[in-house]
């Protein structure tokens, strides 16, 4: 779920034409990725109906809830129910991909969010971030207290 909010709060941020481009790409690289991947005919032809449906779905979906009320009573933009409907579709699919294949599913993330597969493999890097982290604050710290010395000293005199 909190992934789907995420992917939506991205799509809003596109327009209508950047969100089909964002979905026509996430298609392109899921079908891509089974078919190097998967090789269990029955499989493979269910995923694929997955991603073919995905398009037409998230458009007769947009134009299904075209009069949707927002909580605040306005009503929801084509561009709104459409990054809406984007995401749910995008989370159903990998959901999908998920349950044949977990690695296939975290590939895919992979080569949507590169920098996800960069921030897992390098683990050193995210400790060496972390240990200068605290020499920082320890720096800081100790620059805090060497000022405080300093104004004691020039207060008593």
């Amino acid at each position: 779920m909190v992934d789907e909010l995420i992917e939506e709060s991205y799509l809003l941020g596109l327009t209508e034409e950047q969100i089909w481009e964002d979905l026509r790409r996430f298609v392109a690289t899921c079908e891509r990725a089974i078919r190097e991947r998967v090789h269990d005919e029955r499989t493979l032809a269910r995923l694929l109906s997955y991603l073919r449906s995905l398009k037409k779905q998230a458009y007769h979906e947009v134009m299904a809830k075209a009069g949707t009320l927002k909580p605040d009573g306005s009503r929801k933009t084509r561009r709104e129910l459409l990054a809406e409907q984007a995401a749910k579709n995008k989370h159903m699919v990998l959901k999908a991909i998920r349950e044949c294949d977990p690695e296939l599913a975290a590939d895919i993330e992979q080569s949507r969010y590169p920098a996800l597969g960069r921030a897992k493999k390098g683990r050193r890097a995210k400790y060496g971030r972390a240990l200068l982290g605290i020499l920082y604050g320890l720096l800081l710290a100790l620059i805090t207290a060497l000022l405080y010395i300093s104004h004691l000293a020039t207060s008593r005199n």
